[in-house]
């Protein structure tokens, strides 16, 4: 019994201890720190909350000038689209814009509609269709817009795999709305919200 109570009592007085301990490094860490700020005079610091970072993105980005086209990026764009072959969608619209014309379910003979096809049609062969954007643009009656090419190569870098790609069409590319086309400032600046800035924080 004397074992038994005496062990009891050293358990006691080593648990006793231990939080003597602890509470003599807390109050030390907490007096140490209050010492440093009043010598160094430290800022309390409060970090931003999640609603604080998007308020502060969204500012950022209103005053973004998605209009500024700068001599580099010019250059950029130029990089990316050098190494595009354009030439398939040269032929491909030439094709079906040729099939559109002839209206094949109004032909009665096939050999006749496939020599008037091969007559109207004005890019046959791959060999003579130069790999030109502008070709390109002047074929399917686009407009230039650099905002659109900005778009579109900064989509390519940014999905250039093809889950990454469907898992973001909605709202670049839908088939009803075309945004990439009609309204590349919003594209890129969603771009810009969401990839930029991030990147721009996490470098930092």
């Amino acid at each position: 019994g004397d074992m038994a109570k005496k062990k009891e009592e050293e358990e006691k007085t080593t648990l006793e201890n231990e939080q003597d301990s602890v509470t003599f490094l807390n109050e030390t860490y907490v007096t140490s720190m209050s010492k440093l700020r009043k010598l160094l005079n430290v800022p309390e610091v409060v970090l931003p909350t999640s609603i604080d970072v998007e308020k502060k993105d969204q500012a950022i980005v209103n005053e973004w000038n998605v209009n500024a086209i700068t001599p580099s990026m010019k250059k950029v764009l130029v990089e990316i689209l050098s190494r595009i072959d354009v030439r398939d969608l040269i032929k491909a619209h030439s094709f079906f814009a040729t099939l559109d014309a002839l209206n094949m379910d109004e032909q009665n003979d096939e050999d006749a509609f496939c020599q008037q096809f091969v007559k109207q049609c004005k890019y046959n062969n791959m060999e003579d269709i130069p790999n030109d954007l502008n070709l390109l643009f002047a074929e399917i009656g686009w407009k230039f817009n650099f905002n659109v090419l900005r778009a579109i190569c900064s989509i390519s870098l940014l999905f250039h795999r093809n889950k990454a790609y469907h898992d973001n069409i909605a709202w670049f590319g839908a088939d009803e709305k075309k945004q990439i086309l009609t309204d590349p400032e919003a594209v890129l600046k969603r771009i810009y919200s969401q990839f930029v800035l991030q990147h721009i924080r996490s470098e930092n």
